[in-house]
């Protein structure tokens, strides 16, 4: 199913809960346990969730949410109880249904999560989440009894009509593969590997790939237990709720960083250039550096955009161009495809790593070329009003991605900070 391990490092991103069919509204105290699990101190959030529950029994909110800190910290029975509490109390919780379809799966009950996912699609037939799982179970299970490839596409597009995710996507490429259909679903798979790259979701991006090389192979995937990828999984939509300051660390008395900060902040720039356009990504900065210098010696306008990630290392991003906006960007990814660019996608990304910003050529040149020794391709964009040309690397949607550069080029003598392109 969408399995939620957890690896190192891998901030929760999404909570898997949807409440907008509930009417009460959320305590402080489950505030206080959401953004424990968002801070992933799961044994906090189970106590604080657990105190919540005493003060109201029937918080079936509360109840849910401790089901699925219990189920991140590996209590999958204990996850399945308080699912079944929260259904014993208000039976008609599609999310919960689907929560709990996910734990059995993980549990092997095939039957009974084959069950509580139907029950949960069928009170809400445009239950995005539910579809997809029952289609992912149906695409994968290991008990042959379990799975239906033909339906499982049925559900899968049904989902992705609704809307489309990489997760979404994940989920149509096994069903494809599960009916025989291995182009199909090669081609979907690599679709999702350019979204996650592109959204520069990489952490856990190598059990994408494992699932295209089976493809490659023309194997179907089988998953036994629990999902292993959780980059955009969830067991349910997200209601975003406000959530409260996470509650200070045992450790510092400072409160639980939810989002790191980057090396250098952002200080300057112009923000002129928001949009450029993916090409494609890579693990070897050779290759990467090779594609990136072969278009720019035709004249091509590419660059290298580097991103590190605990869980699986470093990737290589190839862009071309920088753009004011979507129009314009999109005008030139058309031009791009008909080149037989088989990947031009539009993104924004309105932060790039500065190196220098110098109104001497020979100064340019200078630095361009000791950083293309270190496999870092630059560009470079105008200042306006200041008659420099600024030195740039890469395109990020956040400020933090570039850690990693930023301490690689600190360490080669540059002075670099992220700035606005």
């Amino acid at each position: 199913m969408r399995g939620q391990k957890i690896f190192n490092g891998l901030f929760l991103v999404i909570l898997i809960l949807a409440v907008s069919s509930m009417s009460y509204g959320t305590s402080d105290m489950t505030k206080q346990g959401v953004a424990f699990i968002k801070a992933q101190r799961f044994n906090e959030a189970i106590k604080i969730l657990s105190k919540a529950i005493k003060d109201s029994p029937n918080d079936t909110e509360a109840i849910h949410y401790r089901g699925m800190a219990r189920y991140y910290q590996g209590d999958i029975d204990g996850a399945i109880a308080d699912y079944s509490r929260a259904l014993e109390i208000s039976p008609q919780l599609t999310e919960v249904l689907t929560s709990r379809g996910v734990a059995l799966f993980r549990k092997g009950n095939y039957a009974q999560a084959r069950k509580d996912l139907t029950r949960a699609y069928s009170k809400n037939p445009n239950d995005t989440n539910a579809l997809n799982q029952m289609a992912w179970m149906l695409a994968v299970c290991p008990d042959k009894r379990y799975r239906d490839g033909n339906k499982a596409l049925d559900f899968s597009r049904k989902a992705i009509q609704i809307k489309t995710t990489p997760n979404y996507l994940d989920t149509l490429a096994a069903a494809y593969a599960e009916t025989g259909r291995y182009e199909e679903a090669i081609r979907v798979q690599r679709k999702v590997i350019a979204l996650l790259s592109q959204e520069e979701r990489l952490n856990n991006i190598e059990i994408y790939l494992k699932r295209l090389k089976k493809y490659e192979a023309h194997q179907p995937w089988r998953q036994t237990g629990e999902r292993d990828d959780n980059t955009s999984s969830k067991t349910a939509e997200v209601k975003k709720i406000k959530v409260i300051q996470p509650p200070p660390s045992k450790t510092t008395g400072k409160p639980a960083a939810t989002v790191t900060t980057s090396a250098k902040k952002q200080t300057g720039g112009t923000g002129l250039f928001p949009y450029t356009i993916f090409i494609s990504t890579y693990q070897n900065p050779d290759i990467s550096a090779q594609k990136v210098l072969s278009l720019q010696k035709r004249g091509d306008p590419a660059f290298l955009s580097h991103a590190y990630f605990k869980s699986t290392g470093h990737w290589y991003q190839v862009y071309y161009g920088w753009f004011k906006n979507a129009a314009s960007a999109a005008r030139m990814a058309g031009k791009l495809k008909k080149r037989k660019f088989r990947k031009s996608i539009v993104v924004k990304k309105p932060y790039a790593v500065q190196v220098i910003a110098a109104a001497s050529r020979a100064t340019l040149k200078k630095a361009a070329a000791r950083l293309r020794a270190l496999k870092y391709p630059s560009y470079q964009v105008p200042d306006p009003g200041t008659g420099k040309t600024r030195l740039l690397i890469g395109a990020y949607s956040t400020q933090t991605v570039p850690d990693k550069l930023i301490e690689t080029l600190g360490k080669a003598g540059f002075k670099p900070m992220v700035v606005l392109r």
